[in-house]
């Protein structure tokens, strides 16, 4: 399962193979040298895929036997983010990074490429997530936070799951006027069947694990020109990063 979180950069980016070049980890010579990855690039009609490298110190045990004691000592690693650049959007894939290394990803992107604009995060109200599960060509999961009526409170939040259609369940008939913090649809127009989900905190996940690199791709352009670009609108955004890295 992959997942991602997009922002708005309102401008449309040309990243080819001289820019990779010239913002390459190779060229930077600072103690821990940051850049994209020379060879990484790719290309799927107007979308580009780039990872962004950055070496780091990593603590580890080792066993010390001069010392006949286990002693902790740093270690250099490359570590790598990739990034998606679409129409006026960018996105993060945060599947197998840590919190703080889409940060350091998105420090670069902010202060190396677009320095005079503002990444905008994007994040999936319930207005959106309806307007999503609307669409879609199937609903396999719903996550609800049913309201408090009048001295019945219900349960914080309720996980609503079926193989083939959420929406054929009592309790989809029940809770889908509820607000909606998470959903996992079949996203119709795609030669492939492809399950994606949204929740409120604006990570899209896909769960096709077959998918080759074009498809991902593929996947994603879909889902920034079909949903998030004519779906979400600037109530949606939102300007700081307070909270923005959590699940």
């Amino acid at each position: 399962m992959a997942s991602y979180i997009f922002f708005r950069i309102n401008r449309k980016l040309e990243i080819n193979e001289k820019v990779v070049e010239e913002l390459s980890i190779l060229k930077d010579l600072s103690e821990l040298p940051e850049g994209f990855l020379p060879g990484s690039l790719l290309h799927f009609e107007d979308v580009c895929r780039v990872e962004f490298a950055f070496e780091t110190e990593v603590e580890e045990k080792v066993l010390d036997r001069t010392q006949g004691r286990v002693v902790v000592k740093l270690r250099r690693v490359i570590k790598t983010v990739p990034i998606i650049f679409f129409d006026r959007f960018i996105a993060f894939d945060k599947t197998n990074c840590l919190s703080e290394d889409i940060k350091r990803a998105y420090d670069f992107v902010s202060e190396r490429i677009v320095s005079d604009i503002v990444l905008e995060g994007i994040r999936f109200d319930t207005s959106i997530l309806k307007k999503i599960v609307d669409q879609a060509e199937g609903i396999l999961k719903a996550e609800v936070k049913p309201k408090k009526r009048g001295k019945r409170v219900r349960a914080d939040k309720i996980s609503i799951t079926d193989r083939f259609d959420v929406a054929s369940t009592e309790d989809w008939l029940s809770f889908s006027d509820e607000p909606l913090e998470a959903i996992k649809v079949r996203v119709p127009g795609l030669e492939q069947e492809a399950r994606v989900g949204f929740n409120k905190f604006g990570v899209v996940t896909t769960s096709n694990r077959n998918f080759s690199d074009e498809m991902y791709l593929r996947t994603l352009k879909y889902i920034v020109e079909q949903i998030i670009h004519p779906y979400v609108t600037d109530s949606s955004y939102q300007q700081t990063l307070v909270g923005f890295w959590g699940d």
